[in-house]
């Protein structure tokens, strides 16, 4: 393997998904800026009422079969078809802050994702992987988006893109470089000198085109990928980014490549999505039971993927998990009520799960009321209150760029974090 420059090899270069260096930066394992950032996204709209937040009232409907359970100062639904859930939070309660009754203002799959990921509708705003991973520096492959949405602008050079829909592999094997959208010759052998040179007429393309500062963004860095790395070939020997498409694979084994990355220091975030049992979507219209189908996998996998963690030893010789905080969250939620085809429709309020490093297990903070709009909070102690506020994406964001160890302030627009989520 080839060593490259840590400082500067992806910032840049990860939009054209060419580089790779050994080893990462070492922190100790309760050091902020060392933590790094698992992002689940549960693709299509999940019902909490379902499995993630006892409610009231005889609004918002719940199969019969359903009871509401605690474990420590978890409460969640518990249901015969989808134990998994309770089995988990028995095993990784102390773990676990569930936050509800998130607001998102939308209704629309693609404006609720980007508020969620990002904190509002600007079509031209970073998502928190990429604040986190660009704003921190120092990682080869930064924010690692294996699957799901990615928004970034000012942090665009720390995003890379693996799996289908993904450059890197295809750099790689220099299969990409036949698949230019800009009048550019590619090379007929794949050396790293013909790599170099497809990347510097395609920047030099760029250029000329001038279609306007993002485009001569994405040029620079380019340049400066160019100038400051060599290209790794074999990356497939440190990052296992084969995709199985054989039946069902577990997200857990989905999202291997990102602990493998975790583990040796690449990178600081990761995202990958969740779309439920044989990935057929959470977005249920119709049959609202097959929620239970999808939380029973969604939690399995959580076992897994936690376990996995908790055995796997992180960059500062600890478990991986102390190094880790896991995020779970979909783009919205379902209403309270059946429509006609026995599904439930969009819904403007929704939870997220945060587990891991840093923060403050056994607890819940927010709630809804027996309508299923979600109740103000305190920030700081967590308690619901007429006097708090109501949560927002962009507390979910300053809440994870303060366990980042970075400024909410600077990054989250100046929303404040959800303190009681956080531990230190």
């Amino acid at each position: 393997m080839l060593v490259v420059d840590r400082r500067r090899l992806l910032q840049g270069a990860a939009l054209a998904g060419a580089g790779l260096a050994l080893p990462g930066l070492t922190r100790a394992s309760g050091d902020p800026l060392a933590r790094k950032f698992l992002f689940i996204f549960v693709r299509g709209g999940w019902d909490p009422a379902w499995a993630l937040a006892p409610v009231g009232g005889s609004v918002v409907y719940t199969d019969g079969a359903a009871q509401a359970e605690s474990v420590g100062g978890i409460s969640f639904v518990d249901h015969p078809d989808h134990r998994a859930v309770g089995e988990f939070f028995t095993s990784w309660g102390d773990q676990a802050c569930l936050l509800h009754g998130i607001e998102v203002r939308s209704v629309t799959h693609e404006a609720c994702r980007r508020i969620m990921f990002t904190g509002g509708r600007d079509a031209v705003a970073d998502d928190w992987p990429a604040r986190i991973a660009g704003a921190g520096g120092g990682w080869d492959l930064p924010d690692l988006v294996l699957s799901g949405p990615a928004y970034s602008a000012e942090y665009s050079n720390a995003v890379v893109r693996v799996g289908p829909d993904g450059q890197l592999q295809k750099l790689l094997s220099a299969s990409a470089l036949d698949e230019s959208d800009l009048t550019v010759s590619a090379p007929s052998d794949i050396s790293q000198d013909a790599v170099a040179r497809f990347l510097a007429d395609r920047t030099d393309a760029m250029v000329r085109a001038a279609v306007g500062p993002q485009t001569q963004r994405f040029a620079s860095n380019l340049q400066i990928a160019i100038e400051q790395r060599e290209l790794v070939r074999s990356l497939d020997e440190e990052l296992d980014l084969t995709v199985d498409s054989t039946g069902y694979v577990s997200v857990a084994r989905r999202l291997r490549p990102a602990v493998q990355a975790f583990a040796r220091g690449l990178s600081r975030c990761a995202v990958g999505a969740h779309d439920g049992q044989w990935d057929v979507s959470w977005d249920t219209h119709s049959g609202i039971e097959s929620q239970s189908d999808h939380y029973q996998v969604l939690f399995e996998d959580l076992d897994e993927l936690l376990g996995e963690l908790s055995t796997t030893t992180g960059p500062a010789g600890g478990s991986l998990l102390e190094e880790t905080t896991v995020v779970v969250f979909s783009e919205m939620g379902r209403a309270p009520r059946l429509n006609a085809t026995g599904g439930k429709d969009h819904w403007t309020y929704t939870s997220a799960l945060l587990l891991g490093a840093g923060v403050r297990g056994d607890q819940v903070i927010g709630a809804y009321d027996d309508n299923f709009f979600g109740r103000m909070v305190e920030l700081e102690s967590g308690e619901v209150s007429d006097s708090g506020l109501t949560l927002s994406s962009g507390h979910l964001g300053a809440t994870l760029i303060a366990l980042a160890g970075l400024d909410p302030d600077e990054l989250a627009g100046g929303l404040s974090p959800i303190k009681a989520a956080i531990s230190d």
